[in-house]
């Protein structure tokens, strides 16, 4: 498969995402209260430090830090996203690891809500916006390699 279908694919995931629900949490206060976040809402709950008087999920600082640049990497999917549809042939292979980066640091989340832990439960959309930053990265790394395989290619002694 050529790297702009499965460019073509990581976007259509990214987007499919965004609308279902990503994960459940739920609350004791006295009696059981139950969330459902959807894929933009759970974003927004993870970039929540960033805003004032927001309630955020999540612990100490190193939790917060991590929730955070968990929600900018949707920035950079759409920047290199962007980058590969325009410019296929121009993308760094830095990109291509950030992303990669982004897809390790992404998985903070099945850590977080681990099944069997506090009752909390990812849902298809989360696995669905994690499975668009691999595509992303392996689309990336197909467009990052060089076209003409005989010009990079060691002729026999």
């Amino acid at each position: 498969m050529s790297g702009r279908r499965i460019l073509l694919l990581a976007v259509l995931a990214y987007l499919l995402a965004w609308p279902l629900p990503s994960v459940v949490v739920r609350f004791d206060l006295g009696g059981h209260n139950t969330m459902v976040f959807n894929g933009w809402e759970a974003t927004r709950a993870a970039l929540g430090p960033l805003w004032p008087k927001e309630r955020w999920l999540g612990g100490g600082w190193l939790g917060r830090l991590i929730m955070v640049a968990s929600g900018l990497t949707n920035l950079l999917f759409v920047a290199a996203a962007g980058l590969a549809w325009v410019r296929p042939d121009r993308v760094p292979r830095g990109v291509t690891w950030a992303v990669g980066a982004a897809t390790a640091l992404n998985t903070y989340w099945l850590m977080v809500f681990a099944p069997g832990g506090s009752g909390d439960s990812l849902r298809a959309g989360y696995y669905l916006w994690l499975s668009s930053f691999a595509l992303l990265s392996v689309a990336l790394y197909h467009l990052s390699r060089p076209r003409d395989s005989a010009s990079t290619s060691v002729p026999a002694a």
